[in-house]
This record gives C-alpha cells, structure tokens and sequence, in this order.
C-alpha cells in the first residue's frame, strides 16, 4: 500500500497541532481510503472521558493528498461567516466550518439498522479550523461496500446470500432516504447556517463537481465514440441542465454527494 511521498510530514505536522489538546496522540497510523484529505489513525496519550483510546483525524491541505498537483482549495473544510458571502475567493480560510458543521448536523440522524448492517455517520470530536484537521470517531469494524462486495460476493453470488444483498442495499438506502428527507425539511426552515445555506456558500466545490460529473463526462464521448456517440445528445442535456440549476440557489437542493460504492 502506497502513501504520499510527505506523509511523515503531514504526520509529524498534524502530532503538533494536536500536542496541547485532549487528542494528544502518542503514534499515527496513515489509513488508505479518500482523496482530497491525509487520514490517519491516532492512538491517544489519554482515553476521551468516555473511554475512547483511538480517534480518525482527517487533516486537508490546499491539494489533493492523492494527486498533489491537482490545487483543491481549504474552503472545501471551512467556509465564510453569512455577513461574508460573495467574498469567498478573497477570505478562502476563513473559519466558519463547512464539514465539521455538516458532520454536527448529521449527528441528529438516527442509524439505520437491520439485521445485516447499521449505517450511520462518525461523531466528530473536534476541528480546528485554522489547521484544517478534524478529530473523528473512529469506527474499527466499519468497511465500505466495494471491499465488502469484493469480499464476500463473487460473481456468482450464491442464492442462499440474496436476503443479505437486500438488507445491505435497505439499510443503504433506508439512511439515505432518511438524510434527504430531513435535508429537504431543515433546508425549508430558512434558518441562518442551515446545512443548504452551508453547502450553498461553497460555490468553489459546486464548481469542481461540475466540471468532474459533467463537463468530464461530455468529454468522454469524444474520447470512446464507438460506446458513446450515440448518447452524446443525453449527455449534452444533462451538462445544459446543470449549468441552468447552477444560475438559480433556490433550485438546488441538498444531495449527498459522495455517496458510492468506494471509500
């Protein structure tokens, strides 16, 4: 397994920024899994006072931890204070949290449990917003579901194991379903900091994911024509329909976006 050349780097950074709080690590352990952000397994000095002896601390810089020289701005981890929208590109690192907020929000949400699975989102114990290091919980039998799939699941997946494919896709699903429907209703409560008016102030990552889902995905036609050709028109349509809900905030609606069969 391959890490980032600065790992160390990164790991000895993040050890000192969390030196004189009750994170105190005494090793760090670089998790594969993401892109954007440097995870690591952080043992600690002292147990939480509710016997927590392990954390996972997500630490982002201004790039990718996987590809370095694609430039990934810090506003992805905080965002500017309501009286400071529209000055984004001039405060990037101001410090009114945007996944920290959105992580203390989805505490609220109810895990979705069956007899197969238990789906739910990580506490998070601390952010420290000048350093763009987050402190969460840390979830040791927790396996995402490509590796899970790969694990258990052959092509041939046995009959006997049908019931347990439904579980895991009504848990996924139920939890998904559960954290749309409360998005909608806590975006329709207009309240200051709401999760839409959070994810509403990051224009820059709107952008990104843009031109990822989009803009790259029209460009694929003319790379593989002999798939693609014939569905170029659709997927023009779909980048038009886009750039169109990108022109009008009221349209838009919380979504969660990183919600796939990876890591």
């Amino acid at each position: 397994m391959s890490f980032p050349d600065n790992i160390d780097e990164i790991s000895s950074l993040v050890q000192t920024e969390l030196a004189d709080t009750p994170f105190q690590v005494q090793t760090l352990t670089p998790l594969a899994g993401g892109n954007a952000n440097f995870v690591f397994l952080g043992k600690l000095v002292q147990p939480l006072q509710d016997g927590t002896h392990e954390i996972l601390l997500k630490h982002g810089e201004a790039y990718t931890s996987s590809n370095q020289s694609f430039q990934l701005p810090t506003s992805r981890c905080v965002c500017p204070p309501l009286p400071l929208r529209g000055f984004l590109d001039s405060v990037p690192n101001s410090v009114q949290v945007v996944e920290s907020k959105c992580l203390s929000q989805l505490s609220n949400l109810a895990a979705a449990t069956n007899e197969w699975c238990s789906v739910r989102t990580p506490k998070l114990h601390h952010f420290d917003a000048s350093t763009n290091t987050q402190v969460q919980e840390y979830l040791p039998d927790s396996i995402d579901l490509k590796n899970y799939a790969l694990k258990y699941f052959s092509p041939q997946t046995p009959l006997a194991l049908k019931e347990q494919c439904l579980g895991l896709g009504r848990g996924l699903g139920s939890w998904l379903r559960q954290f749309h429907t409360w998005a909608a209703a806590e975006s329709a409560s207009a309240a200051t900091g709401s999760l839409r008016q959070i994810a509403m102030d990051n224009h820059q990552l709107q952008q990104i994911k843009h031109s990822t889902y989009y803009e790259w995905a029209l460009s694929m036609v003319d790379k593989y024509p002999e798939i693609l050709a014939e569905a170029k028109s659709v997927f023009q349509e779909i980048k038009e329909m886009a750039d169109d809900e990108l022109k009008d905030d009221s349209k838009l609606h919380v979504v969660h976006g990183d919600f796939w069969t990876g890591k």
